[in-house]
């Protein structure tokens, strides 16, 4: 389509509307999530291709796996089960540190400001899906 539009479901089953429940368009055997809201026990979404929609709930906390983390660079692969990654955030020490994160594989690196200074103490990552489900990720850099 040119142009999205906008849908409204009123879903045969009651559902405890929360963010954690959200309309996905079906792609295969996988998902891909829309920004949804509820009013009226109904839910409204837009979009911009045809096909089958469905209602899920996201549960499922994202993973972050260290790949390196030392003081030189903070490298670590972040992923979602369902709805995707909506944002994260990184410091060290309490200050905020930029992360550069590539979504097609799912790596998330850290870039120095400052290429003088190591990375020195407590690391911390938090990565928030589009569900609102959180998952905080603590590491000590000596």
């Amino acid at each position: 389509m040119h142009q999205s539009i906008g849908i409204t479901l009123k879903p045969r089953l009651n559902y405890t509307q929360s963010k954690d429940l959200g309309v996905y368009r079906k792609e295969g055997n996988s998902y891909s999530y829309l920004p949804a809201d509820w009013r009226n026990n109904r839910i409204h979404f837009s979009t911009r291709e045809f096909g089958e929609f469905v209602i899920q709930r996201d549960t499922i906390t994202p993973s972050i796996a260290p790949v390196s983390v030392n003081s030189t660079s903070a490298r670590l692969k972040i992923r979602d089960n369902l709805s995707g990654i909506s944002y994260f955030e990184a410091n060290i020490n309490g200050e905020w540190l930029l992360m550069v994160y590539d979504y097609k594989t799912g790596y998330i690196k850290s870039e120095k400001l400052d290429k003088s200074k190591p990375l020195k103490g407590d690391f911390e990552l938090k990565v928030v899906d589009n569900a609102g489900n959180e998952k905080i990720y603590k590491q000590k850099i000596l």
